[in-house]
């Protein structure tokens, strides 16, 4: 069943980019992004992160954690975030591969994560629901806006 705005989102516990262990429950009281996309150093990805941070003061104001997974390891993830000087932190859904992508309907049949991203509130709930195709990378305002509905959390 696939999830829906209201929904309270999915706990995980899964590890970043720098060997860091992350549950959603950690962050409870901040807006998250959770942004599933298929693969670091792919082209569309790059982008997308790109105007990630070209948005980061915006995120910041908003008091939002940009939590970026996909199936890669945890080593290709750094090294990605390191050559290109990413502010999302990128968590790796590697082991079981995809497990998180496939509890938030994010997982593709092909063995990534489908391009979704997930706007959380402070409380833990579905705010808002951006499903793109593999090859286009959303909008950043989108998911501002969605942010700035959830309000103060």
């Amino acid at each position: 069943m696939a999830l829906r705005v209201g929904d309270t989102a999915p706990d995980f516990e899964l590890v970043d980019d720098q060997g860091e262990r992350v549950s959603l429950t950690s962050l409870q009281g901040r807006k998250v992004i959770l942004i599933f996309f298929p693969f670091a150093f792919s082209g569309v990805c790059t982008k997308e992160f790109h105007d990630v941070k070209d948005v980061q003061d915006r995120l910041d104001a908003e008091d939002a954690e940009v939590l970026g997974i996909s199936v890669d390891s945890k080593y290709s993830l750094k090294a990605w975030k390191d050559q290109h000087g990413y502010t999302a932190r990128f968590l790796a859904d590697f082991e079981p591969k995809g497990d998180v992508a496939r509890k938030y309907d994010a997982f593709h049949p092909a063995g990534f994560a489908k391009r979704t991203t997930y706007v959380i509130d402070g409380e833990g709930k579905i705010a808002h629901v951006i499903d793109q195709e593999l090859m286009e990378k959303p909008d950043p305002e989108e998911y501002l806006s969605a942010l700035q509905a959830c309000g103060v959390a």
